[in-house]
């Protein structure tokens, strides 16, 4: 099932300024960056030894854009590590944790399912398999 924390995100205004001030914060160089069409954004990642920080900024109008005018720049979501999809959606429906969507691949081969917010005490939460890049 959940064995690992797979990323931390963060939503963010300026995504250059963010990478910059990540790469002097952490003393590495940026790992990868790219679109996300289907939140209107684009992400940067960063990959530590037990964990990757993403950050998310809009491109324009969406999902991203929305998440900023409401709550400002900080915390976007948790991503918890699952070797398999399938049994770990199906484990969680049997504690009777609701998922908010089917199983999609969001960034790259990055294969996520969200969980209900209402199940997670209002926060961003998503499962992602272990095999994601």
């Amino acid at each position: 099932m959940i064995d690992s924390v797979h990323h931390v995100a963060f939503v963010v205004k300026n995504l250059d300024d963010a990478i910059a001030t990540y790469e002097k914060l952490l003393g590495i160089k940026l790992y990868e960056r790219g679109p996300v069409p289907e939140r209107g954004g684009e992400i940067a990642v960063f990959v530590l030894r037990n964990i990757r920080i993403e950050l998310a900024a809009p491109t324009g109008p969406g999902f991203l854009q929305n998440l900023l005018d409401t709550k400002g720049e900080g915390f976007f979501h948790l991503a918890f590590g699952v070797d398999d999809m399938g049994t770990a959606i199906a484990e969680l429906q049997g504690k009777g944790i609701s998922m908010s969507g089917p199983e999609k691949t969001i960034y790259k081969d990055w294969r996520i399912a969200y969980i209900d917010q209402n199940d997670t005490a209002g926060i961003y939460t998503h499962l992602i398999a272990n095999d994601a890049d």
